[in-house]
C-alpha cells in the first residue's frame, strides 16, 4: 500500500487522483518491486484511517533514521538549474 503514494510523490503527484496515472506505468512500479499499483480511492481510504499524531511520529522516526547520519557530513547538496541560450553571456 505504501508503494503507491511513494511512487506518486516521486512522479510529482500532489493529489490522490494523480496516482491513477501510475496504474498504466509498467516500468517504475517494477523498479520498486511492486506487483500492482493501488487506486486513488484505496490510497485515500488507507490514509484516512491513520491517526494524524501517530502517523507523524512514525514518519519522523523514519526520516530521522535516514537524515540524521547525513547531518554530520561535510557536504552540501546544491544544484544550479539555470540555463543559458547558446552564445549568451553572463552579465
Amino acid at each position: 500500500m505504501l508503494g503507491t503514494p511513494l511512487l506518486g510523490v516521486l512522479a510529482g503527484a500532489n493529489r490522490y487522483a494523480h496516482v491513477n496515472v501510475l496504474r498504466n506505468d509498467s516500468v517504475n512500479p517494477n523498479r520498486l518491486g511492486m506487483r500492482r499499483v493501488c487506486s486513488d480511492d484505496s490510497v485515500r481510504r488507507a490514509m484516512g484511517c491513520l491517526e494524524e499524531g501517530a502517523a507523524g511520529r512514525w514518519l519522523r522516526s523514519h526520516l530521522d533514521r535516514v537524515v540524521r547520519p547525513l547531518i554530520v557530513e561535510d557536504r552540501v547538496l546544491d544544484i544550479d538549474t539555470t540555463m543559458m541560450a547558446a552564445g549568451e553571456r553572463i552579465a
